[in-house]
This record gives structure tokens, C-alpha cells and sequence, in this order.
């Protein structure tokens, strides 16, 4: 699956995961596919930690928290010595 179609599901996944009547096995298992298409190793922290794809109103900007995740860069997080 190429990556505008693994942020598509992505986007669709998180979408069904705060739909109101969504169980909890299912959301976890939302959650196993999320963090096996999203290269991101923080992005759950992103999700459930962060203000920054929230608007006023609490709503969740899906496109940009998953743009987000598939706009790391591992190599960002090396540290030179």
C-alpha cells in the first residue's frame, strides 16, 4: 500500500475510532493498525497528549495529526556525540 493510501485508511480508522459506540476491543484494535501503517513512533502521544490538532471546540483535525505522522523523519531523533 503506498503512502496516500495508508494515510487514507488512516484517516478513516481514526474517524471510526471516536465514533460514539465504537467498543473498546475494537478501538484497540484501531489502535494495533494505526501504529503499524504510521511511521511515527510518538504519534498515539501526538493523538492523546497534544492540544495541536484540536481546534476550540475539541474537535480532532484527522488529516493534519496523521500528516503529521507520516512526516517523520527518523533521523531526526539521532543524536550526535
Amino acid at each position: 500500500m503506498d503512502t496516500k493510501n495508508k494515510k487514507e485508511v488512516a484517516v478513516k480508522l481514526l474517524q471510526e475510532f471516536f465514533t460514539k459506540g465504537t467498543t473498546e476491543k475494537r478501538q484497540d484494535e484501531i489502535i494495533i493498525e494505526l501504529l503499524d501503517i504510521i511511521p511515527d513512533p510518538s504519534f498515539m502521544n501526538d493523538l492523546f497528549q497534544s492540544d495541536e490538532f484540536y481546534d476550540e471546540d475539541g474537535n480532532l483535525d484527522y488529516r493534519a495529526v496523521v500528516d503529521k505522522g507520516f512526516n517523520y523523519d527518523p533521523k531526526s531523533n539521532i543524536i550526535a556525540l
